[in-house]
């Protein structure tokens, strides 16, 4: 509609998101963290786009590892449903939170 509003806090290093869309990008961009334990490989890439120019973040740049409250601990594989090797044990979360502007 032309009326995009944003807010820039340099005193956070969480990404402000509209509660509205929270949800579907939290879960768009938690990830399989990788062999080594770190979110620094493979992952959705989060583009924000501009008049003129795109910044794009990476997985080192938004999300934080953690470890998942449901897992079970187990023989791990180490891959997942991509074949990509992976940490069943660790994800990684998008730093997130709402702002309503």
């Amino acid at each position: 509609d032309g009326k995009c509003k944003a807010a820039v806090d340099t005193g956070t290093a969480l990404l402000s998101v509209p509660p509205l869309v929270f949800r579907e990008l939290f879960e768009h961009l938690r990830h399989e963290a990788g062999l080594a334990g770190h979110c620094q490989g493979p992952g959705p890439m989060l583009h924000f786009e501009f008049e003129d120019f795109t910044v794009t973040l990476g997985p080192k740049e938004y999300s934080s590892l953690r470890t998942p409250h449901r897992y079970q601990p187990k023989d791990p594989e180490l891959t997942n449903q991509s074949g990509r090797p992976s940490r069943p044990d660790l994800r990684c979360f998008p730093l997130l939170m709402t702002l309503e502007l």
